[in-house]
C-alpha cells in the first residue's frame, strides 16, 4: 500500500507543532538513554516496555475482560 499524506489544514499543522515542540523537549533524555547515561520512562505500550515487563503480581481470571 502507498499512501500520500497531506499536512496542509490548520489541524495538522496544529498537530505538527505539537509532536515538533514534544521532540525538541525530549531529544536530551532521548539521546541520554540511547547513550546508557539514565534510564527511560516506562510507558508500558513501547517495544521495550514489553520486553522489560516484569511481573510482580496475579491477576485472577474473573478479572480478565472479554469482549
Amino acid at each position: 500500500d502507498h499512501e500520500a499524506y497531506s499536512f496542509n489544514s490548520p489541524d495538522a499543522q496544529y498537530y505538527m507543532n505539537e509532536s515538533l515542540e514534544l521532540i525538541r523537549k525530549n531529544q536530551d533524555h532521548i539521546f541520554e538513554v540511547m547513550n546508557g547515561e539514565t534510564e527511560p520512562k516506562r510507558c508500558g505500550v513501547c517495544e521495550y516496555c514489553r520486553q522489560t515487563k516484569k511481573i510482580t503480581a496475579f491477576i485472577d481470571a474473573n478479572d480478565i475482560e472479554i469482549y
